[in-house]
């Protein structure tokens, strides 16, 4: 079968935060430190918290927000190789940034 794949990387010094309810009327409030990685990718970049209005809301009223958390730097790496290895390094204990990537395929 065929699965979407996400439009990016990141982790490091960042957290994201949601509120709001889905129209289901699951609440899929919380947040995600992107030090707190499982996997070498670190966190999915998803259409969700790309595509957002002037006050921050997805589709569906979502909040969502993104924020530093004391990242002197954001890192944009063009290869998807590099940012493995420095996610799995965990430069960002070192020093204090926010590693992204676009596993080589820049999107405007």
């Amino acid at each position: 079968g065929l699965s979407a794949s996400p439009k990016g990387w990141f982790c490091g010094c960042v957290e994201i935060t949601r509120k709001g309810t889905l129209p289901s009327g699951k609440d899929i409030s919380g947040s995600v430190d992107g030090t707190a990685i499982s996997s070498m990718q670190g966190l999915p970049i998803t259409r969700e918290w790309i595509e957002r209005d002037d006050n921050g809301k997805a589709d569906g009223g979502i909040e969502i927000r993104v924020s530093s958390k004391n990242a002197k730097c954001i890192l944009v790496i063009e290869k998807e190789g590099v940012y493995n290895r420095l996610s799995e390094e965990r430069l960002f204990d070192r020093f204090p940034c926010i590693l992204v990537t676009g596993k080589g395929f820049p999107d405007l």
